[in-house]
């Protein structure tokens, strides 16, 4: 019959020696990491350590998540924005802007539509790519690269669908 005593915990000072169990720790992936921390007191000791936690931040450096945010600002512009999580912007894109003139039957135009007063919506991203459209002007949407800046106007059936959700 198996017994229901837990198994000793592993300690640092047991089958490995510190300095080895370090540089083991070091390789796992934080998430895994943080799992391990349950091990025994050492384990959590050590994965707690201000030097053992900046050691494995330089070794596992990860880009950290951005965030696209639809931004006006008191000059009317507005565009998309690439943000940390702190609220840092890494990067702008003011949109070029759009108007429309609004024309009777003669041709001679009785109203114009600007981007000025427009706002812009980020309707969804995907990979690094950022889908957005205006909200005033909507059945169009484009998608941005934030890498180069470039984007790209869909056509109109991709566009209605998204217009959709």
């Amino acid at each position: 019959m198996s017994s229901s005593k837990p198994c000793p915990a592993a300690s640092s000072s047991g089958d490995l020696p510190v300095y080895a169990l370090y540089e083991v720790l070091l390789r796992i992936p934080a998430k895994d990491l943080c799992r391990l921390r349950a091990v025994c007191p050492s384990w959590r000791a050590l994965t707690s350590d201000p030097f053992f936690i900046a050691a494995h931040m330089c070794r596992h450096h990860t880009a950290p998540p951005l965030l696209a945010i639809a931004y006006r600002d008191d000059g009317e512009v507005n565009g998309v924005a690439i943000s940390d999580l702190l609220g840092n912007v890494v990067k702008r894109f003011p949109n070029n802007g759009y108007e429309i003139v609004l024309v009777n039957e003669s041709g001679d135009a009785v109203h114009r539509l600007t981007s000025k007063g427009d706002i812009i919506r980020v309707a969804r991203t995907w990979l690094d790519l950022v889908c957005f459209n205006r909200v005033l002007f909507s059945p169009v949407f484009w998608v941005l690269n934030p890498a180069s800046g470039a984007t790209i106007t869909l056509p109109i059936d991709f566009s209605e669908e998204l217009l959709h959700e």
